[in-house]
């Protein structure tokens, strides 16, 4: 027998959801109830673990075996008469058992349309209210504190209709309880329906309130009722309802739709509400100039891509392999992790992937989880309500899974978001909405997650580093970058994609290098990959006295395997010195400068080499001796020897 375990804050709230599963399919699965009141075991197992308030997966330090879902909860509407019958003068006291629950009863209450009374929520370690004498609570009244004179108890928040179907199709029982749930949950509406009689003027009253708010929509929106009737129009809806053929639109079926309306093309949606329907219709044209605005928004917050598939550098293999994986990643929606050592190109690849996939018009925000702290993490990712914090900006602020609706969040070294962080992560990844910091409310959020790591996940996720169910749920797809030591063909390749990103105007390329500086270059392992060559290109350009030769190579990848790659300041070799002089007399020699001491000391030190004219008496006389130079008298300077030109490639 499948098998329910539902975890709740307070055991009052336990007992009454067990007996609300239990008298729903309590005959067809076995029921297993825990709170935080009364503790709860370390490993809990079962085909769903229900829980209250999805705070539970951060407070508890439990493993969870089997589907973890969040239980979305409902007034229970045969209370709501007690509510209506309350007068508005003055503020009511609305209770539970913590600040989130309290603050989102209230929320529901007021999403009924009940706005008549101001509710205060109140929960334990709450600033005291005694101006307030009657107390709301849903079966918490243990925490009603005793100023109060009057409570009214509306019975503990339901597992709402939306849950029920989930656990329903989770646990593959829609055909045994589907037509006994929305019985009951009718008989509820209608039960509903008989406690709001006695607040018929006031419905009425919302009703000419919400038609005169749907006849300043620019948008056409009709109702029906159950037999194709219309019971409803908005002024725009009425001005082509004549012209517009119903039938034809209704065979069209529910959800989104083209229809055509004097040779322009409508989007329309028909949304179902019990036997009627409501259809909504917006001009094609409007839609397009409006997705054209929220382009140029996003372009101009820097929320959009700057690569394509095409600015991925390579030939080889690899690399083509992972480009074609890519190009199939980026014809899904499912959400990507890219697993690749630092330097790969793992924010190049996840934008060309955005830049290809269908959300391409819309945003495209990055963010490196290593590069804050844990608490303005949060606070970029979920945004913050106004108040929530010391220094919280006024009105409140979005995040960037807000901001980046529709489009792609890149979470880039994602190994090095906290634990906790990763608990609200997996439930943006999971329901697809987010609460922001200090707030009450679920904000549904349609994002694709691309995230990226230079560790190795499953090693992380068996080191307990990393959620095992976040990894899981961010690895539908996944996309491994090879090294650059594994694709060395592409290194001249990306050597003249840099130089001719740096340089308008290229004064050498991989093919003016000579065969040496070419197999050093080839050899080295590059730990740093495309990056690495991106720097060592910068390095060259600006410090080679034309084409590059061995000795204007960083130090670092002269250096060969076990000698010390700690020290980049360390006096350059001898040899360097002595070539560099060689080639600054060969080059006067050329012009017909015969150069003295001063002007060699000078040239150097352009050359990044600091020689003074002493140094430079000693390197002369060592050249000498080499055989490499021929001293003159006072004015006369030196001059290379045959053998001196033989050494700088006979130039």
């Amino acid at each position: 027998m499948k098998k329910v375990v539902l975890v709740s804050q307070g055991e009052n709230t336990s007992r009454m959801l067990t007996n609300q599963l239990k008298d729903i399919i309590g005959d067809l699965i076995t029921i297993e109830a825990y709170s935080m009141e009364k503790g709860i075991p370390k490993d809990l197992k079962a085909d769903i673990i229900l829980l209250t308030h999805y705070t539970l997966l951060e407070d508890l330090d439990i493993n969870f075996d089997g589907k973890v879902m969040l239980a979305k909860r409902s007034i229970n509407y045969k209370y709501l008469d007690l509510i209506l019958q309350l007068s508005s003068d003055l503020p009511v006291l609305l209770v539970n058992d913590t600040k989130i629950t309290a603050e989102e009863t209230v929320f529901q209450i007021k999403e009924l349309g009940i706005n008549h009374i101001n509710f205060i929520p109140y929960y334990p370690g709450a600033k005291e209210f005694p101006e307030a004498e009657i107390a709301v609570t849903p079966g918490e009244t243990k925490y009603v504190p005793n100023y109060i004179k009057k409570v009214v108890d509306i019975g503990c928040r339901l597992i709402d209709l939306t849950t029920m179907v989930d656990i329903l199709r989770e646990l593959d029982l829609m055909e045994d309880r589907a037509s006994y749930l929305s019985a009951r949950y009718i008989r509820e509406l209608v039960e509903l329906n008989k406690n709001l009689i006695s607040a018929r003027d006031d419905v009425i009253n919302s009703k000419k309130q919400i038609e005169a708010i749907l006849d300043l929509v620019n948008d056409p929106i009709f109702a029906l009722d159950e037999d194709k009737k219309i019971i409803f129009a908005n002024n725009q809806a009425r001005k082509i309802l004549k012209k517009l053929d119903v039938e034809k639109i209704l065979n069209t079926g529910m959800g989104n739709n083209i229809v055509s309306f004097n040779g322009e093309k409508m989007i329309m949606t028909q949304v179902a509400l019990g036997k009627s329907s409501v259809i909504h219709l917006r001009y094609a044209s409007d839609i397009a100039e409006m997705e054209e605005k929220l382009r140029m928004e996003a372009k101009e917050k820097g929320f959009f891509t700057k690569y394509t598939f095409n600015h991925i550098v390579g030939k080889s293999t690899a690399i083509l392999k992972a480009i074609e994986k890519a190009k199939k990643i980026a014809s899904s929606d499912s959400n990507v992790l890219i697993y690749g050592e630092t330097g790969t190109g793992k924010e190049i690849f996840a934008q060309a992937i955005h830049s290809a996939s269908k959300r391409s018009k819309f945003p495209f925000i990055a963010i490196n989880c290593s590069a804050l702290p844990a608490n303005l993490l949060e606070s970029e990712l979920f945004g913050y309500e106004e108040g929530a914090f010391t220094g919280a900006k006024k009105g409140g602020k979005q995040g960037i899974f807000e901001m980046a609706n529709r489009g792609t969040v890149f979470l880039d070294e994602i190994s090095e978001i906290p634990v906790e962080i990763q608990a609200r992560l997996l439930r943006v990844l999971q329901e697809k909405e987010v609460m922001r910091i200090g707030g009450y409310r679920m904000v549904p959020v349609d994002v694709r997650i691309i995230a990226a790591t230079n560790k190795d996940p499953v090693k992380l996720v068996k080191e307990n580093k990393f959620r095992e169910d976040l990894f899981y749920r961010l690895t539908p797809l996944f996309l491994f970058l090879p090294p650059l030591r594994e694709r060395v063909e592409d290194v001249p390749l990306l050597f003249d994609y840099f130089i001719d990103q740096i340089r308008s105007v290229p004064p050498w390329r991989w093919k003016d290098l000579s065969e040496e500086v070419k197999n050093i270059l080839l050899d080295y392992s590059w730990p740093g990959n495309v990056r690495e060559i991106k720097n060592c290109v910068e390095y060259l350009l600006t410090m080679a006295a034309g084409i590059p030769k061995v000795y204007d190579l960083p130090d670092i990848i002269c250096l060969k395997d076990g000698e010390n790659k700690d020290s980049f300041l360390r006096e350059p070799k001898i040899d360097e010195l002595l070539i560099n002089v060689l080639e600054i007399i060969r080059q006067g020699e050329v012009k017909g400068i015969k150069l003295g001491r001063n002007s060699i000391a000078r040239l150097m030190s352009e050359r990044g080499f600091n020689v003074t004219p002493s140094k430079v008496r000693k390197l002369l006389q060592d050249l000498k001796e080499k055989g490499y130079l021929i001293s003159g008298r006072g004015r006369q300077g030196t001059a290379l020897t045959p053998q001196g030109r033989a050494v700088i490639g006979g130039k």
